[in-house]
């Protein structure tokens, strides 16, 4: 079975000086949750994924497979599918 195109990539996302950056990638179909202790950045990354804040590095890029994009600001994330509520 072939897998399932890549929907929300995040590539060595820094969430602020002096944290490790990251990388995940979900692919078309998959549910993610996110969990944490408080205060670990489980907000900040929601917020940039929303386009609400400025990661310290890295990129957010949402796509189909085929089309690629990088996440610019909280517009461009709401017409991506990507909401934080």
């Amino acid at each position: 079975m072939a897998e399932a195109p890549n929907e929300l990539s995040v590539a060595d996302l820094a969430l602020g000086p002096g944290k490790a950056p990251f990388s995940e990638t979900v692919r078309a179909g998959e549910i993610v949750g996110l969990s944490g202790l408080d205060g670990h950045g489980q907000e900040r990354f929601l917020e940039i994924l929303a386009g609400l804040a400025g990661a310290g590095g890295g990129e957010v890029v949402v796509g189909d497979g085929r089309t690629r994009t990088r996440v610019e600001g909280f517009r461009h994330a709401v017409r991506s599918g990507i909401a934080y509520l």
